[in-house]
């Protein structure tokens, strides 16, 4: 049977550093950055410039609201307790009819559309940051507002000098972006019939349409109340449900796939851990290694280990005893014939007889003692008399030769 080709030394030290390798990619993945980040300065939810939205994704979660960034299958995702999101969406998803799609498909408790208003130019070297920025198309955003039915447009005003927001709180904003002329229902209005936040009148579940991203964007939910004012905006619209931003309007749509998740950070690292216990525990449990090494024979040659071989059966069958008696007396007629003696003697005479050819052919071992040997020996020590009785034999007729 073969052995493991580890020794015990050898699987502890792979045990310590299977356990180190475990802790240090459990450590990494817990510890370690957001893997499900996406490097991006445009004005979405995994960027850090100033029009993304990564500030209010983090606000949410560090008041421990439940919030799915969703990059497949937003409208399903919403329950019927949360609230979707659908932050600056562009051109594309307008004119593809997504928008509108995913509006009346979700069971969401609540729906916040937020318009486009600004593009920005990638810092050449800083990554992650916008050099510039420059205003969408008036037009695009229209369309945004026809495609949730709230009709009209949007303008750029100076900041009113109070805000029409009942009991929320009122916004910070150097030169908001206003409805007008749509036919949404104000929740927040600057009194000059600009609308910053208002309701789609018969949308079921409830459309709210906040017409200036500035509010929640980095740069602008530090300024003011205007973070307090996007929460309360949030938890007006879900119950109790947490919150999803939808990502798939912006690109970066993905089904899911366990395959391909197991081959991403962070299970990537538990994948490759799996690949290395699978591949030692292969390697501790292969029979061997290279050419096969040649059998050793069943039964050795010669005389001495025939006779080994017939004592072992012997003593397996409970007879060793017996069997010793009748090999000694065997043996020592053999050694008696080979050395002429008397053929007319009896055993215990032919003992004696030996005996005294031994002592003077000058052979150490006692044939006297052997006899004594035998009459005494067990099962267990039928064997090692057996040895001592083949050496007499070979001193006695080999001796003088």
């Amino acid at each position: 049977m073969s052995e493991s080709p580890f020794r015990g030394a050898v699987v502890r030290n792979l045990a310590i550093a299977g356990a180190i390798s475990f802790a240090l990619a459990l450590a990494i993945a817990v510890m370690g950055p957001d893997w499900t980040d996406i490097d991006s300065d445009r004005a979405d939810t995994y960027s850090r410039s100033a029009i993304g939205h990564r500030a209010l994704v983090e606000t949410l979660r560090r008041l421990h609201v439940p919030v799915v960034v969703s990059r497949h299958g937003s409208a399903t995702k919403a329950g019927a307790d949360a609230v979707l999101v659908v932050a600056e969406p562009g051109g594309g998803a307008v004119e593809s009819g997504d928008l509108r799609e995913m509006i009346q498909e979700t069971s969401a408790a609540g729906v916040l559309v937020v318009l486009p208003r600004w593009d920005g130019d990638p810092h050449p070297e800083k990554p992650g940051w916008i050099a510039r920025v420059s205003p969408v198309a008036d037009d695009e955003i229209d369309a945004v507002l026809q495609a949730v039915g709230a009709g009209g447009g949007v303008q750029r005003r100076a900041p009113p000098a109070a805000w029409d927001a009942g009991d929320l709180p009122a916004p910070d904003l150097r030169a908001p972006q206003v409805a007008v002329g749509s036919d949404l229902e104000p929740v927040i209005d600057d009194g000059r019939g600009g609308v910053l936040l208002g309701l789609v009148p018969g949308s079921e579940p409830p459309v709210w349409v906040l017409a200036d991203p500035d509010l929640i964007a980095n740069h602008g939910i530090g300024r003011g109340d205007n973070a307090l004012l996007a929460l309360r905006i949030l938890f007006a619209l879900r119950e109790h449900g947490g919150v999803v931003i939808d990502e798939t309007l912006h690109g970066y749509e993905a089904t899911p796939s366990i395959w391909r998740a197991l081959f991403e950070m962070p299970l990537l690292l538990a994948t490759l851990q799996a690949a290395l216990v699978l591949g030692l525990l292969l390697w501790a449990a292969a029979r061997r290694f290279g050419a096969p090494e040649p059998l050793r024979p069943a039964l050795g040659r010669g005389r001495a280990v025939l006779v080994e071989n017939t004592a072992a059966l012997l003593a397996f069958g409970g007879h060793a005893a017996h069997a010793l008696e009748r090999y000694w007396r065997s043996m020592a007629r053999e050694v008696a014939a080979g050395l002429h003696a008397p053929d007319d003697l009896d055993e215990a005479a032919r003992v004696r007889w030996l005996e005294r050819a031994g002592r003077v052919r000058g052979v150490e071992e006692s044939a006297t003692e052997i006899d004594e040997m035998v009459r005494r020996a067990d099962g267990r020590r039928s064997l090692a008399v057996a040895r001592r009785i083949h050496r007499w034999r070979t001193r006695m007729l080999g001796a003088g030769r």
